[in-house]
């Protein structure tokens, strides 16, 4: 997401300067994207009035910790990234001449723009004027507020169960034949092989951390494999119970507006795909 964003500041017209300890990679990325390249972290924050954090989770609160105190009185320091407990603990402990701003994009560097997509701000110091921060620097995306807790306890399920669930799903076709699969899928494969083809291809540090960073991770992976488990029960030994269960899974999804709208949603999506494969 470091290039996506050194790309977005620099249409916008913004001098932009980027710094990563991957020497030879950061000097290629700056050249390719035309930006400047500062081998020190120290350096390249000096004269900045935003400085954003784009680097492993676990990693943020001693990035914070280095660059901080050479920052000028006014700079924004925000940090994106996708678990929020120690970066918002790291971002309070800096000096007040400093704004700091936690956010997290909810899309990735594939994204074509910024309208409409949705970036969630996690207060830090001042909620309001965080917020407006973002709305600022971020024209046109939906803005969302969430306290830090809730949003990691959201993105064990929202990012790590289903990334744990599309790996598993790819894991359990290895030893297929895709192609064959691919010929005979009708929409709900499709779908889903899209959308484990896409998990899979991401960096794997990235997802490690998604999945053995967040705190509450853990205790959602051990309800949806018991879940799992009975499911099998059901479906083995239990005819009448599973479809009891569906039943109830379909009064649950009925709290869901757009619940009705599912099936349609899925069929777009399949001709998306579709269409994009033969494009």
């Amino acid at each position: 997401m470091g290039v996506w964003f050194a790309s977005y500041f620099r249409e916008r017209g913004y001098e932009v300067s980027i710094s990563d300890i991957r020497l030879d990679e950061a000097r290629a990325i700056a050249e390719s994207i035309g930006v400047d390249m500062v081998e020190e972290n120290h350096d390249v924050v000096r004269d900045a009035d935003l400085v954003l954090l784009s680097i492993p989770i676990r990693g943020i609160p001693e990035v914070i910790g280095e660059v901080a105190p050479y920052l000028k009185d006014g700079a924004i320091l925000m940090d994106i990234a996708s678990l929020k407990s120690d970066s918002v603990d790291a971002l309070r402990k800096i000096k007040q001449e400093i704004r700091p701003v936690s956010v997290h994009p909810l899309f990735g560097p594939s994204a074509e723009g910024i309208e409409g997509a949705t970036i969630v701000v996690i207060p830090v110091a001042d909620p309001g004027s965080e917020a407006e921060v973002a709305n600022r620097v971020f024209r046109g995306a939906k803005i969302v507020v969430c306290q830090a807790d809730g949003h990691d306890r959201a993105m064990a399920t929202v990012l790590g169960l289903s990334y744990f669930l599309n790996l598993s799903f790819v894991g359990a076709l290895e030893g297929e034949d895709l192609s064959l699969l691919k010929e005979l899928s009708g929409t709900t494969f499709t779908v889903q092989y899209a959308l484990a083809q896409s998990v899979v291809n991401e960096d794997p540090w990235l997802i490690r951390s998604l999945l053995s960073e967040n705190e509450f991770f853990k205790d959602k992976l051990d309800g949806f494999l018991s879940h799992a488990k009975r499911l099998r029960e059901m479906i083995l030994e239990e005819p009448n119970s599973f479809t009891a269960r569906i039943e109830g899974m379909k009064e649950f999804m009925r709290e869901d507006p757009d619940y009705l709208k599912a099936d349609e949603l899925r069929l777009r999506v399949f001709e998306a795909i579709d269409a994009f494969r033969a494009s």
